[in-house]
């Protein structure tokens, strides 16, 4: 076990962040986490329940003098995005995260980090470990797949959620508290394809890569590019320049992250130098559209000499090219024209295929249900046009202002004593888990915060250490000040 943060201050806090790196933790790998978040509460003789769903709830029992307190729940996710840089060999499934230290940053090495949600974990771990902060009743609940729909927050029995106070810890800017969310969906359109033999001589790999990418609904608004976007435009630019044949086509990976790469394969008769005459050109109007949001932008190409015999039939790959080029993508529409926070938005995550489909996924996500309704309906009215198959999962609700927050005027009077200015209330145009737990229980007077971290959902995502440590002292001022 590495010891690269060792010299940080809070040290309980770094100390468990450090841990929890250390442990295989990306979506769908529940096992090893649940048995570090199980190992920790034996050791320290707190009361531990996990559900079918590998959600891990620790409870500890109010300090003294704060026996009458209402009981506060401390909530966080256990998964991480995997994202990994072209070059990185790190194995998700086996390897600990690389720490470095940069400035006042942590970052993974070629990596997400996880900060998002490891630092709530680790701010928990190291309140229940803690006999010296006063406070109620305290019950962690760390949700499990929370970056893959909210599943454990959706799976997790209401009677868990028996408090007055929740404090979710999985926002990423500091002085900022959440008190609303939107809603959001999945769509998968599901593009069976029949096959043609490959009758074009010359094979091409086209990459997009060099991309920002970033979370679909925090960064939405920065109008970035979308490399599942941009296959569908040079796929319907190369159409008029040339025949070609779709080989294969695969990019991105989580339907919350904006599409960073996108790797396509294709058989033309066009010689090398004129698909790269081609290429150039789109590429050229590409950067110049980007040059702004999204600088960085490569696409390169690359002579194929695998032998290939089978490719999409011409039909399909219209309707490929057809439904990547009429898709919404992005912003859809803003709450007002005077705050620009995003109502509704929709973003293009994952593109894959296999022997049989072309299976694209993305996430709808409004403020406004029915707004939500009304962008799957138009996702579902393209299908039909084009005969394309569709499927959904993953609905999950908003969350809505609660009117005399008490947990707000306690976190606003704390963050005013502490920092000297005001703290923000707003929502935020992201999934949350305080939308599912508000709707199994109304009662619960909600806030999510968190330090701050840049670039989540990336490989660039870091930590900031100072904000860390003046959540941390804030954290322990508001239990203290949640009497009533």
């Amino acid at each position: 076990m590495s010891e690269v943060l060792k010299e940080l201050k809070p040290y309980k806090v770094f100390k468990y962040f450090e841990e929890i790196c250390g442990i295989p933790h990306a979506s769908g790998n529940k096992e090893p986490i649940k048995n570090y978040c199980v190992n920790f509460a034996k050791e320290h003789h707190l009361s531990c329940e996990v559900d079918d769903y590998m959600n891990v709830i620790i409870t500890k029992e109010a300090s003294a003098g704060y026996e009458s307190a209402p009981t506060v729940i401390i909530q966080g996710h256990l998964d991480m995005v995997a994202e990994k840089t072209r070059d990185s060999k790190h194995n998700f499934d086996t390897d600990p995260l690389e720490l470095k230290i940069v400035g006042d940053s942590i970052y993974a090495n070629n990596t997400t980090l996880g900060g998002d949600d490891g630092i709530a974990i680790a701010y928990a771990l190291a309140i229940l470990d803690d006999e010296d902060i006063l406070h109620g009743r305290i019950i962690a609940i760390f949700t499990a797949n929370e970056e893959i729909g909210l599943l454990g927050a959706t799976y997790l029995d209401a009677k868990y959620l028996n408090a007055k106070y929740l404090l979710n810890i999985d926002s990423e800017e500091e002085g900022i508290f959440l008190n609303s969310c939107a809603g959001g969906n999945s769509f998968s359109a599901h593009l069976k394809y029949n096959c043609e033999d490959v009758i074009y001589k010359n094979i091409y790999t086209i990459d997009i890569f060099g991309l920002l990418g970033g979370h679909s609904g925090t960064e939405i608004d920065k109008f970035r590019a979308n490399a599942g976007k941009i296959a569908g435009n040079f796929l319907a630019y190369l159409n008029e320049n040339t025949k070609f044949q779709v080989i294969n086509i695969n990019g991105g990976k989580k339907d919350n992250a904006i599409m960073r790469e996108t790797c396509i394969t294709v058989a033309s008769d066009c010689k090398e130098d004129e698909m790269r005459d081609i290429l150039n050109t789109f590429t050229g109007f590409t950067k110049i559209q980007y040059l702004k949001n999204d600088p960085a932008i490569e696409i390169d190409i690359k002579i194929n000499d695998k032998k290939i015999m089978r490719a999409i039939r011409d039909s399909d790959k219209n309707k490929l090219i057809n439904y990547l080029l009429l898709s919404p993508d992005g912003v859809i529409e803003y709450e007002n024209v005077d705050n620009h926070y995003v109502q509704t938005s929709l973003n293009l995550g994952v593109i894959t295929m296999d022997e049989n489909e072309i299976l694209i996924t993305h996430l709808v996500r409004s403020s406004i249900d029915f707004v939500k309704e009304n962008i799957i309906r138009t996702l579902k009215g393209l299908c039909g046009i084009l005969d394309i198959e569709y499927t959904m999962s993953g609905n999950y609700p908003g969350w809505t202002p609660r009117e005399n927050s008490h947990l707000i005027d306690v976190m606003k009077r704390v963050y005013l004593s502490q920092y000297g200015k005001e703290a923000v209330v707003c929502g935020v145009h992201a999934g949350l888990e305080c939308g599912i737990f508000y709707k199994k229980n109304p009662d619960l007077d909600i806030v999510s915060f968190g330090p701050d971290i840049f670039d989540i959902h990336t490989p660039k995502e870091h930590l900031s250490i100072s904000s860390v440590s003046r959540v941390w002292y804030f954290i322990i001022d508001v239990l203290e000040n949640l009497k009533d």
